[in-house]
């Protein structure tokens, strides 16, 4: 009885984070990603560094743009404005950014650490336009730190991040539109 009972509770133990993240980036405002070669254990930050309003066409547009500078934030806290996670994929992953997602086999919830978003160059991006449309938006250049995480599986079970991760991101928002 025991031991089927201990063969259930391993079959239930979610894959571990192995750390070992080699492809990074970012998008919006402000999701970073750290990924490992395959894409199998993708890290992600979310962070809402920029205020929104709507614009033209009802599209949600950037009212402030990021504010340089140093931001820190503790994950325990779950109003902090800053959440981390990291999902495990059977295979390949999907990309952060992208729409279409794949289910992952496990979400570990940071509960604990600090993040902290040193954003750097603030531009509008009028001239990266083409030339006939209307340009919206700010991007910056954000660099992201995150030290002492503890993720959370969801069946309690906990890892802590063994090294701070560090990257740089393009952030932001970039609307074009036609004339």
């Amino acid at each position: 009885m025991f031991a089927l009972l201990a063969l259930l509770i391993a079959a239930q133990a979610p894959p571990q984070p192995t750390f070992n993240y080699t492809a990074f980036g970012g998008c919006n405002d402000l999701i970073g990603y750290a990924a490992n070669p395959t894409w199998s254990e993708v890290l992600t930050i979310d962070v809402a560094l920029m205020d929104r309003r709507l614009g033209p066409n009802l599209i949600l547009l950037p009212a402030e743009p990021a504010p340089p500078g140093t931001h820190e934030y503790d994950l325990a806290d779950a109003k902090g404005g800053a959440r981390s996670s990291i999902e495990l994929y059977q295979r390949a992953g999907t990309w952060p950014c992208g729409d279409a997602r794949i289910g992952p086999l496990a979400i570990w919830k940071a509960v604990a650490g600090r993040l902290t978003v040193t954003v750097r160059a603030l531009e509008t991006p009028s001239e990266r336009c083409p030339p006939t449309s209307r340009c919206y938006g700010r991007v910056y250049n954000a660099d992201v730190r995150l030290t002492d995480a503890v993720f959370e599986a969801p069946n309690g079970d906990r890892v802590r991040l063994p090294k701070p991760v560090e990257f740089t991101v393009l952030g932001g928002y970039r609307y074009y539109l036609p004339p």
